[in-house]
């Protein structure tokens, strides 16, 4: 599906670098959510409830979906920024690091967002159709 995708994007005239960091979020995104999905813990709730366990020691699909969307964003974000490299101003190190941080975590604070609608299959996609269209 994804290399169905890439297809068509550059038949379309897009260059691949530009698309294939949002697929990767989301593929990363969606990814996660099927596991959890499948194989969930059913009686863990919430953000803090996986991360309470977590820290327990125990990893569940829950964590593991925060952990893989936080790194589906993470990488997203960062070939954001090495596309931009030399199509904007000169940034220092720092400044280029901390707008990959900022990007990472928008990228996986909007997947969470749209994670919080996911009590039933499909509900997620109902939340984040409007938006996308728009």
């Amino acid at each position: 599906m994804a290399s169905a995708i890439m297809a068509g994007v550059c038949a379309a005239g897009l260059p691949a670098r530009e698309v294939l960091g949002p697929l990767i979020a989301i593929g990363a995104a969606a990814s996660a959510g099927l596991v959890d999905d499948m194989a969930g813990e059913t009686d863990i709730k919430g953000l803090s409830g996986h991360l309470r366990v977590l820290a327990g020691g125990k990893v569940t699909t829950g964590a593991a979906k925060i952990l893989l969307i936080g790194a589906g964003g993470l990488a997203a974000a960062t070939m954001d920024a090495c596309g931009r490299v030399g199509r904007r101003w000169p940034a220092p190190p720092w400044c280029a690091a901390a707008g990959i941080g900022l990007d990472a975590g928008m990228i996986a604070l909007s997947a969470h967002v749209i994670n919080l609608c996911d009590l039933r299959p499909g509900r997620a996609l109902k939340a984040a159709a409007p938006p996308a269209a728009a």
